[in-house]
């Protein structure tokens, strides 16, 4: 056994080729290092061999026992074993760790001048490793690897809102003894963008100035790119950069289709409660928006309009925030197609007249823009066809153009035309704001209940929310306008009313009979929760007094108290408290209002918890502590 040792040794310090197929790899020699002799660097070789072969390995295995017996039995020294052989090794050449002139009859170094050899050549190479390894995380600490470092070693650009370009500026210090070149600057990411001195030479002691942009995006977030400055005869120089993207606007839903939005309900909130109005949306598929400043603004997207228009997938809207003058969301629609080409060959060609100054002849645009009612007369005498006097009366309704409607009407054009989006007339002239062009019409004989096959919804709910006003209302009411008529998500003209009306239309509609606990068919929303998130606080009395149930829950269980706390006013919520809401009522998924109001993060908010907190049943208030949203 002791012979096999001994030769084994010899293998392994004369025939490292050998051992490249049956020995250990480099990484479990350096583990051996730390064993106290070459017997039990041996029986680490063995055990390692008998777990990879078969029959030899269990030989092997075999022979690593015996071996670390007869070592530890007695604990032979490296002088015991080289007493032993009839020819002792020469002593190693100092420094090196090799035998000198070894002889042919030599059968290896002894046990000790080869653990001596293999300490030695792996200490060796650790050290090398450690003095020529650069240090990433402190690259100017490294004195040899990076002569070129930059400040500082990471870039935060703080804060920064959407749509917008982040900005900041770093240095490239030079702080070697020879001059060193720039040859380019690469980012992570086509967002992050550098000016960079490609080409320039840097002195010893010179340094830079290097601007970097990042471009922020459509939605907050944490960004976190990298921007990696390549300098001649070093390692690649790496900058981390970050800035956080604060939506102050934010847009719910960030993407839509049919499919996942089917009654195309889009929500904007400013987080810091700043109002804002709505200048534009493009393109435009928004049947109707309040153009006053709100916190919140609650809008539809009409799905047969969007397919009719061959436009990008990005719904962008134009604000005058004071953080943030765009958002944008995400339109998937991939039936799109399929929808033109059926729409195209069922639809009537005198379904859809021009509804914009752009789709009529340019005489007859100009006469309609300046309201020049001579002109119009003079180009109906000249003789016009029904198509071209249908989109005149559109036109003229969208303008709300009194005298020009009573012109075309008595000229033979269609009072129930619908334009290129369904509406008629009526519609068209509750849009114009004029009261007086929907009293023209309905005194023509307008059909007051006429639906629009978008949404299905009538003039009187138009009206009711962000068009009209109350001698509006009156009027379609007093024509026989149903009251409590809903479209396709719902909506009746209570709710439209109670959420972006006034308290006026509310009573009008409410006076008129309109169902107090009639709800919407996406939250199950009803007026007073309404009221509660988006109306006002005396449309919120108004319901109250009417006879709101104050403990209806919708399709999460919300109450309307849960939604004044979400994203109603400290006012609102008051009148409700005082009106008797319970403030315990737990939602579908165990929350309170105050859970709501805490979930807040906009001022409001605190304001709203020092309401709630007081009044809270001790329990509810502690389960309430750390909502899980």
């Amino acid at each position: 056994m002791y012979v096999l040792v001994r030769i084994w040794a010899f293998v392994r310090w004369r025939c490292p080729a050998i051992l490249r197929h049956v020995g250990p790899s480099p990484t479990r020699w350096r583990r051996q290092s730390e064993f106290t002799s070459l017997e039990s660097a041996l029986v680490g070789d063995f055990i390692v061999i008998s777990l990879k072969r078969n029959v030899m390995g269990l030989v092997c295995l075999a022979m690593a026992l015996a071996v670390w017996g007869c070592g530890a039995g007695d604990n032979q020294t490296s002088t015991d074993v080289e007493g032993d052989s009839p020819g002792a090794a020469t002593e190693p050449a100092e420094g090196t760790g090799a035998q000198a002139n070894p002889s042919p009859n030599d059968p290896g170094p002894t046990v000790a001048a080869t653990s001596t050899l293999l300490q030695t050549k792996l200490g060796t190479a650790d050290q090398a490793k450690a003095t020529t390894r650069p240090n990433p995380a402190n690259p100017s600490t490294a004195p040899t690897a990076y002569l070129v470092i930059v400040e500082p070693a990471s870039l935060d650009l703080g804060t920064a809102g959407v749509n917008e370009s982040a900005k900041g500026t770093v240095r490239l210090v030079n702080t070697g003894e020879k001059p060193m070149t720039i040859t380019d600057c690469k980012s992570s990411c086509g967002c992050t963008t550098t000016k960079c001195p490609k080409g320039l030479s840097l002195q010893p002691g010179e340094s830079t100035e290097v601007e970097v942009s990042v471009s922020t995006g459509v939605r907050g977030r944490v960004i976190s790119k990298t921007v990696t400055f390549v300098v001649e005869g070093q390692p690649p120089l790496r900058l981390p950069v970050k800035v956080e993207v604060i939506a102050y606007v934010s847009i719910e839903p960030l993407k839509m289709s049919p499919d996942s939005l089917p009654d195309g309900r889009i929500v904007l909130r400013a987080i810091d409660d700043e109002p804002f109005r709505v200048l534009s949306v493009s393109p435009e598929v928004i049947a109707q928006f309040d153009e006053d400043p709100r916190v919140e603004h609650e809008l539809f997207l009409s799905w047969d309009t969007w397919r009719d228009l061959d436009s990008a997938p990005i719904l962008k809207f134009t604000l005058d925030h004071p953080k943030v003058k765009q958002v944008q969301t995400l339109v998937r629609d991939s039936a799109r197609s399929r929808v033109l080409d059926k729409t195209a060959a069922t639809r009537p060609a005198t379904a859809q007249p021009a509804s914009t100054l752009k789709g009529l002849d340019p005489q007859l645009a100009v006469a309609l823009k300046n309201d020049d009612v001579q002109a119009l007369s003079k180009v109906l005498e000249q003789g016009t066809d029904a198509k071209t006097r249908d989109a005149m009366l559109a036109v003229a309704s969208k303008y709300g153009r009194v005298e020009m409607i009573q012109v075309l009407l008595d000229a033979g054009a269609n009072i129930e035309a619908p334009d290129a989006r369904g509406r008629t007339p009526l519609m068209s002239a509750v849009q114009s704001r004029n009261g007086q062009a929907v009293q023209a019409l309905l005194a023509r004989g307008a059909n007051v209940n006429a639906r629009n096959p978008d949404r299905g919804g009538t003039a009187l709910a138009w009206a009711s929310g962000k068009f009209g006003d109350l001698a509006m209302v009156q009027a379609l009411l007093a024509a026989g306008a149903d009251v409590n008529v809903s479209d396709q998500g719902g909506m009746t003209p209570l709710l439209w009313a109670a959420g972006f009306g006034d308290v006026a239309r509310v009573e009008a509609l409410v006076e008129a009979g309109a169902n107090l606990q009639v709800s919407d068919s996406t939250r199950g929303a009803t007026p007073l929760m309404f009221a509660a998130r988006t109306g006002s606080l005396e449309s919120l009395h108004a319901l109250v007094k009417a006879g709101a149930v104050l403990q209806e829950k919708g399709r999460q269980g919300k109450t309307a108290l849960a939604w004044a706390a979400e994203r109603g006013t400290p006012p609102k919520l008051q009148a409700l408290i005082d009106a008797g809401a319970d403030v315990n009522a737990r939602d579908s998924r165990g929350w309170t209002p105050l859970d709501y109001a805490r979930n807040r993060r906009d001022a409001r908010g605190k304001e709203i918890v020092q309401i709630l907190e007081p009044l809270t049943a001790p329990e509810e208030a502690d389960a309430s502590e750390s909502p899980d949203e």
